[in-house]
């Protein structure tokens, strides 16, 4: 994490990442989140912080774990290497 990135910031680029390997959407994100379009927009590219709920269910619906959602992206990948 670099020093002005912030834990939100971490948690939307770990799940836009995550929904890309997926290939989930931000429509399917509304639906999931029970939030408009727009609401899900601003959350997926990190300009909402997600609120602990909808990390629990972004968590559910992309079958990872909440600390995975919240982790450094480069320790993940170290991990899986």
């Amino acid at each position: 994490m670099s020093h002005n990135e912030t834990l939100a910031d971490k948690v939307a680029a770990n799940i836009r990442a995550e929904m890309a390997a997926q290939r989930k959407n931000a429509v399917e994100l509304a639906a999931v989140l029970s939030i408009g379009h727009r609401a899900a927009v601003r959350r997926w590219s990190g300009q909402q912080a997600f609120s602990l709920n909808e990390l629990s269910k972004v968590s559910r619906w992309l079958g990872v774990p909440s600390s995975t959602l919240m982790a450094d992206r480069a320790r993940l990948q170290a991990v899986a290497s």
